[in-house]
C-alpha cells in the first residue's frame, strides 16, 4: 500500500462524485493518499502508471511522470475541497494551515497552485463560525501570500537589473564555475517569480474583494518593461528587456493584470488601451493569443467601456 498509485483517471473520477456525494468519501482515506504522494514526491520514488518502465530512460518520459504525479495532486486536492465541507473544524484548521504553508513556498505548478488556493478558501470558511468570520479568514490568508509573492517579484526584478548591469562592465562576458552557478540560481529566482505572479492571479479569482493596491505598482512595471528593464535605462550601452530575457515572466505579469482588470473597474478603464498596444505590438504569440482571450473577457465584463 506504500507504493500503491491509482490508477488513471481514478482521482479524477473521484473528484466530479465528490462534489454530490462528499460524505461518500473517508477523510482518512484522502489524508492517507494526500501524505503518500508527498512522501513518493520527496523520495524521488513516485512512478506514475502513464510513465516509462524506466523512467529515466529519456527525458520525455520523466515529464510524463512529472505531469501525471501534479495530475493526481490536483484532482485528489479538488476531492479533498469538496469533502472539506463535511469536516470537523480541528482537522479542517491542521490542513488549511498545510495548504498555505505550501502555497508560500511558491515552488508548485500552476495547475497545482489554483486547487492549492481553492482549497484554502474552502477550508478558511469550514473552520470559521460564522460568515464574517470566515470573510475575515480568507483575507487574512490572502494578504498573507500575497505579501511573499510581492517581495519574490521585487527580488527578482532587482536581482535581474543588477546582474545586467554587473554584466555590461565586463568584457569579455565572464564565464567558468561562477557563471554557471548564477545561471542555476537566476533559473531558480525566475521560477520562483513566474509561481509568485501566477499566485497573486488565483488570488485574485478567488477573493475579487481584496485589496490589490500594493500590487497594481508592481505589475505596472512588468507590463511596461517591454522596452528596457526601468532600473538599467540610466546605464550606458544597456538595452536589456524583460520581454527578451524573461518572456514567462513579461506573459505572466500581463494575465495576472488581466485577472486584477476583471475584478476593478477602475483598473480596467486605465488598463485595456495598454492590453491593445500589446496585441498590436508584441512579437510574443503566446501573450497575443491570452490578450485575445482577456479581451474576449473584458468585451462581457465591460462593455460599454470595450464600445466606447
Amino acid at each position: 500500500i506504500e507504493k500503491w498509485t491509482a490508477p488513471p483517471g481514478a482521482w479524477f473520477l473521484l473528484s466530479e462524485v465528490s462534489v454530490f456525494l462528499p460524505k461518500a468519501v473517508d477523510w482518512n482515506f484522502l489524508q492517507h493518499h494526500w501524505k503518500l504522494l508527498d512522501k513518493h514526491k520527496v523520495k524521488g520514488e513516485f512512478r506514475s502508471p502513464f510513465a516509462q518502465k524506466n523512467a529515466f530512460e529519456n527525458e520525455e518520459s520523466i515529464e510524463c511522470n512529472n505531469v501525471a504525479w501534479a495530475s493526481d495532486r490536483v484532482f485528489l486536492l479538488q476531492t479533498i475541497s469538496n469533502v472539506s465541507v463535511e469536516l470537523p473544524h480541528e482537522p479542517a484548521a491542521e490542513l488549511a494551515h498545510n495548504l498555505l504553508a505550501r502555497v508560500e513556498k511558491f515552488n508548485m505548478h500552476s495547475t497545482e497552485v489554483d486547487a492549492h488556493v481553492k482549497a484554502l478558501k474552502t477550508l478558511c470558511k469550514r473552520k470559521a463560525s460564522n460568515d464574517t468570520e470566515a470573510e475575515e479568514l480568507v483575507l487574512r490568508c490572502v494578504y498573507q501570500v500575497l505579501s511573499g509573492a510581492s517581495q519574490i517579484i521585487e527580488t527578482f526584478i532587482s536581482d535581474y537589473s543588477e546582474q545586467n548591469a554587473e554584466t555590461d562592465f565586463f568584457t569579455p562576458p565572464r564565464s567558468g564555475p561562477s557563471k554557471g552557478r548564477k545561471s542555476v540560481r537566476k533559473r531558480k529566482s525566475l521560477s520562483k517569480a513566474i509561481t509568485a505572479i501566477y499566485t497573486i492571479g488565483s488570488l485574485v479569482v478567488v477573493c475579487p474583494s481584496a485589496d490589490m493596491s500594493t500590487v497594481s505598482p508592481l505589475l505596472h512595471t512588468i507590463i511596461t518593461s517591454g522596452k528596457s528593464v526601468p532600473k538599467l535605462n540610466k546605464l550606458p550601452g544597456s538595452a536589456t528587456s524583460l520581454q527578451e530575457e524573461a518572456p514567462s515572466f513579461y506573459i505572466q505579469g500581463w494575465l495576472t493584470m488581466g485577472k486584477l482588470c476583471l475584478a476593478d473597474g477602475k483598473l480596467a478603464k486605465n488598463y485595456i488601451p495598454l492590453f491593445v498596444q500589446e496585441l498590436e505590438k508584441t512579437n510574443l504569440a503566446a501573450l497575443r493569443n491570452n490578450i485575445v482571450v482577456m479581451m474576449a473577457d473584458f468585451c462581457v465584463r465591460y462593455t460599454a467601456l470595450i464600445d466606447g
